[in-house]
């Protein structure tokens, strides 16, 4: 068995749109997503990926510093499989 694992660095994206465009290129087996970003929040990209036939399998786990209930169902809602403390 052969397993592939990739790396992305999201520092090389200069906006949300060039990330987005990046997962839809590469689908990347597992997606981090921090909830506070510039330009649209984590939740608006991961609805986006999630509305996409392409993109949509792949799962998003958010990394984030905002931990209170209404953001980890907020999270739940827009189509992320889980939410982990930044202070990791």
């Amino acid at each position: 068995m052969i397993i592939s694992i990739t790396f992305v660095l999201w520092s090389d994206a200069q906006s949300d749109q060039q990330a987005l465009n990046f997962v839809i290129k590469n689908e990347p087996a597992l997606i981090l997503l921090d909830i506070m970003m510039p330009e649209m929040d984590g939740y608006d990209v991961c609805k986006r990926l999630k509305s996409d036939l392409g993109s949509r399998h792949i799962p998003i786990i958010f990394i984030t510093a905002k931990t209170d209930t209404e953001d980890v169902v907020k999270g739940f809602e827009v189509g992320g499989g889980g939410l982990c403390d930044q202070a990791l």
